[in-house]
């Protein structure tokens, strides 16, 4: 995660960067764990021309970013959501997942009014995917978890209404 990076290693690659004639971008983004940003930061991620900030928020309940050994809270996501506007992004990402064991459809709908109130400029939403060699992957393949396909297609339909009604475009399939 980009943000576990000090400043001081984020300058020496921001010079390396500008060397290479790849900085500053035209759309630069800088993807963010909500418990390793600070206000410090952000704001020199924006005085270097980063423009965008895709913010690894995953789900807005707490037991879920538990199951998911997230190691940021509910309150980080709105706390760290803060920080870069006042350091003056208006370009944010959220990502978001979907399909995780234990998170109903009303969970996600919650964490969908929560994200959508925050009112970002995009959001990346993702069904959850078992990656082997994850805790969750040794709990399917052990049968102690299973996909819900219908819960999981209920979950996506609902966030195409709620992401319509906000004036979202999907614009691509892979999220």
């Amino acid at each position: 995660t980009p943000s576990l990076l000090p400043i001081s290693l984020w300058e020496q690659l921001i010079d390396h960067a500008r060397k290479l004639g790849m900085a500053p971008a035209h759309e630069w983004t800088v993807e963010c764990n909500p418990a390793t940003l600070s206000l410090e930061k952000a704001r020199f991620l924006r005085e270097q021309g980063v423009n965008r900030i895709s913010l690894g928020v995953q789900s807005l309940d707490d037991r879920i970013l538990d199951r998911l050994g997230r190691i940021h809270s509910r309150q980080a996501v709105f706390d760290s959501f803060d920080l870069l506007r006042q350091a003056g992004f208006d370009n944010i990402n959220l990502d978001l997942m979907f399909g995780i064991p234990g998170q109903s459809l009303e969970i996600w709908n919650q964490t969908l009014t929560d994200a959508l109130a925050l009112e970002s400029e995009h959001l990346a939403c993702y069904e959850l995917i078992f990656e082997e060699d994850t805790p969750l992957y040794l709990q399917l393949a052990a049968g102690s978890v299973r996909p819900d396909e219908d819960l999981d297609a209920a979950m996506y339909e609902r966030l195409l209404e709620r992401a319509c009604e906000h004036g979202f475009i999907q614009y691509e399939i892979a999220n």
